[in-house]
């Protein structure tokens, strides 16, 4: 792993790399073919996995329950976390350590969207057919849309090519569609500061650059954190702030794996301040 920020690279042995990448492993008894679930959730456990979810479509609910209990039990001992899938009552009932629930199982308090229209290259990544969908189904719904700066163009038809660009591109993008705009610098135009305006004000939040390539999926991780601070109870502000921090530090400890533009390090810090929600 390399060190972006201080230009240092480590050789990680597995137990460490095990240790420090956190693996999320689905299971249900589709896949057992003969064997045992427990069986199947103890090996995923021996082979790094970090944190179970047991999703079951078709079991009846003691059965459902009793299996949960034996599997949760397994996890504590071997101190990962474990949740269960759709299913609260069963969560509730077992005190599971937590449940994932879907799109259609709850209404979301807080809707953060990044539109993932154009490439921060230029590459267009979506057809014109979904780009319609987005602003006419789903920026409306949003508290918070993050555009990078050719998603901005795209969005006001025209070029974003200085500071008060940006903020007259984010103010009409706001006013057409209802909602907060988090403007992402870039392009060697406010590099790593970002262009927040809300509520018809704006402000800029400044970022660090980090000299990496391992930039892969920074715009979808930025507005998922900003969505998980929303949801903890920090205001838009606060949440885009320790987002753009959270953003920072994946990328100082980004993972060299394979070739190319690499994946960040999204499990760089998983018991500091990130995981902390209001006091």
């Amino acid at each position: 792993m390399k060190n972006a920020r201080k230009n240092e690279t480590a050789t990680w042995s597995r137990e460490e790399f095990t240790k420090a990448l956190t693996l999320y492993a689905v299971t249900d008894r589709r896949w057992l073919d003969g064997r045992s679930l427990l069986g199947d959730v103890s090996a995923a456990i021996n082979g790094g996995a970090s944190f179970i979810q047991l999703r079951e479509k078709t079991l009846e609910h003691d059965d459902f329950y009793r299996e949960a209990v034996e599997i949760q039990a397994l996890c504590h001992s071997r101190r990962v976390p474990f949740v269960v899938n759709d299913n609260v009552e069963i969560a509730l009932e077992m005190n599971a350590d937590g449940v994932h629930v879907g799109q259609d199982d709850m209404e979301a308090g807080h809707v953060v969207t990044d539109p993932v229209m154009v490439s921060t290259s230029g590459s267009k990544l979506i057809s014109d057919d979904a780009i319609s969908v987005l602003k006419a189904e789903l920026f409306g719904l949003s508290e918070l849309i993050t555009p990078n700066l050719p998603e901005g163009e795209a969005l006001v038809e025209r070029p974003i090519q200085t500071s008060d660009d940006m903020i007259a591109a984010a103010k009409e993008i706001s006013e057409t569609y209802h909602t907060a705009v988090l403007l992402k610098g870039g392009h060697h135009l406010n590099d790593a500061n970002d262009l927040l305006l809300a509520g018809g004000d704006y402000r800029w939040l400044e970022g660090e650059r980090i000299d990496t390539n391992n930039t892969h999926g920074t715009g979808c991780a930025l507005s998922s954190a900003i969505a998980a601070n929303l949801a903890k109870g920090f205001d838009l502000g606060q949440s885009i702030e320790c987002a753009k921090d959270f953003i920072t530090g994946t990328l100082v400890y980004g993972l060299d794996l394979g070739a190319g533009s690499g994946p960040m390090n999204h499990a760089f810090d998983l018991r500091g301040r990130f995981a902390e929600g209001m006091n």
